[in-house]
């Protein structure tokens, strides 16, 4: 631990109870912000829920997407290591 953060542990030891209280929720606040990435990806969200709202997006039942996508998945097959082999297997 470097000298500063010795020095501000030491000061926020010597608070009340009360303040090393706000203290902590203040910390824990800033440790609890969004990042950049997940603000943006947020902001993309909104805006496709957005034209959605407005119309702009056509929405298709999810029944439709496993009609199609279930014969693709169902065909995909396992095919295990050889006994020799580290690998965990393919899919073909």
């Amino acid at each position: 631990m470097n000298t500063s953060l010795k020095q501000v542990e030491a000061q926020a030891l010597s608070l009340s109870a009360e303040e090393r209280a706000k203290l902590a929720e203040v910390m824990l606040e800033s440790l609890a912000r969004p990042t950049a990435d997940i603000e943006a990806a947020w902001a993309g969200i909104e805006q496709r829920v957005a034209a959605y709202d407005r119309g702009d997006i056509t929405s298709y039942p999810a029944e439709m997407y496993s009609r199609e996508a279930y014969p693709k998945v169902n065909t995909v097959k396992f095919i295990a290591p050889a006994a020799n082999s580290s690998g965990s297997g393919l899919l073909q």
